[in-house]
């Protein structure tokens, strides 16, 4: 199958062609990537932690074994049905796996695989690009409208509306990660939902919601695209001692980075920085835009695709390595920000 385009993307969340076996869901946002995976699983199964028709085979296990994907792929379901086969985390290195599980025929099971930023060369994303009974979703984060839309979806599910000065700020304040801007928002739709009044106030979104975009964070962010690994020592230091935590660090550069990668984008089509940075919504502030540009002039499109990946395999860690979460917040922010200090684009 050819590369989907995105305008068929939304259909195939509902509906998967009858000749598809194999979903590659990939993207530097985690939550949206597993949130769109899951939409696309319950084609097949409704109970996601139904043990009989859904297995999540171990990516660690696949280097021992590479034909265990094609294997699930053949079994055959002990209580009737489709079975769902769903690998997550996935890189380059399940290629082989998922290269025998596509040669499986005359199956009605799903292979759903999950993945980071995967650039243009990947080879993982090149055999579900070309495969006849495999396609390829890329979802790149949230926009501003689709956070808005996620607001407006969970409000509205709880019988309630916002102010509009109520929902500027949330658009400012919830980070790029879709799992997390969905619970933030429950949060806030329980803490009102026993009000006689249903309309969330800005005082309602600032009770309950913190800013993720703190001064200090975003001087993190901004020291790491710069390339000031000597201001950025000082200013993790200082976050650590506030009592950040590494993965709002983490999300808060990811969220800055998407913006110069959208940029950037827009500049390789012909735009100039200024019309391009007027795309961005919310606005930047006025004191942010010439830092902001700037950092453009650093990175490249390939380098923050690699630069955002980063990020999400440094969250990863932190949360399932046992390793210090402070230790890979720090050296992940200063080998990108050293990378951005040696860059001449």
């Amino acid at each position: 199958m050819v590369k989907v385009a995105n305008n068929k993307i939304p259909q195939l969340l509902k509906a998967l062609d009858a000749v598809t076996t194999c979903v590659l869901v990939y993207g530097p946002d985690e939550g949206l990537v597993r949130e769109k995976a899951k939409t696309i699983a319950k084609q097949v199964v409704d109970d996601l932690q139904d043990p009989f028709n859904v297995v999540r085979p171990d990516l660690s296990a696949l280097s021992d074994n590479p034909s265990l994907l094609g294997d699930e792929m053949a079994a055959l379901s002990m209580m009737g049905g489709r079975r769902l086969v769903w690998l997550d985390g996935a890189t380059d290195k399940a290629l082989t796996p998922c290269e025998i599980a596509l040669s499986v025929e005359n199956t009605d099971n799903l292979l759903i695989v999950t993945a980071g930023t995967l650039q243009k060369k990947s080879k993982l994303r090149a055999l579900f690009e070309n495969s006849p009974n495999a396609v390829s979703l890329p979802f790149y984060g949230d926009t501003s409208k689709d956070i808005e839309g996620v607001i407006f979806e969970v409000l509205n599910s709880y019988g309630l509306r916002a102010e509009a000065t109520a929902i500027s700020y949330l658009l400012s304040a919830l980070g790029n990660d879709r799992s997390v801007t969905r619970g933030e928002i429950e949060k806030l739709a329980l803490y009102k939902i026993n009000d006689e009044n249903k309309e969330i106030t800005l005082e309602d979104a600032k009770a309950i919601i913190g800013d993720n975009n703190t001064l200090t964070l975003n001087e993190i962010a901004n020291a790491v695209a710069s390339g000031e690994p000597q201001k950025l020592d000082n200013l993790l230091e200082r976050a650590i001692t506030q009592g950040e935590n590494p993965i709002a660090i983490l999300r808060v550069l990811q969220k800055h980075l998407q913006k110069l990668h959208f940029i950037k984008g827009q500049m390789d089509e012909g735009l100039n920085a200024d019309t391009a940075m007027g795309k961005l919504y919310p606005r930047l502030f006025f004191k942010e835009k010439d830092t902001f540009k700037a950092q453009l002039y650093k990175w490249n499109v390939p380098k923050l695709g690699q630069a955002m990946n980063i990020c999400q395999n440094a969250e990863r860690e932190c949360k399932t390595t046992g390793m210090p979460d402070q230790a890979i917040c720090a050296r992940t922010c200063l080998s990108l920000s050293v990378r951005a200090a040696q860059s001449r684009r």
